[in-house]
């Protein structure tokens, strides 16, 4: 039964989604850095221009 314009709603039921996201990981010696994959070229380029 609906009181003015709100509807009384019951969740019945939750779902989390967890979406896997791509990584792109770079090892220099024995340090390794995991970055996601939508990391922006610049910052990447600067990144691998400091480590190596």
């Amino acid at each position: 039964m609906s009181s003015g314009n709100f509807v009384r709603a019951k969740i019945t039921q939750q779902i989390e989604l967890v979406e896997e996201q791509a990584v792109i990981t770079v090892t220099v010696g024995k340090s390794n850095v995991s970055l996601p994959a939508s990391t922006p070229v610049t910052y990447l380029s600067q990144l691998l221009r400091e480590l190596i």
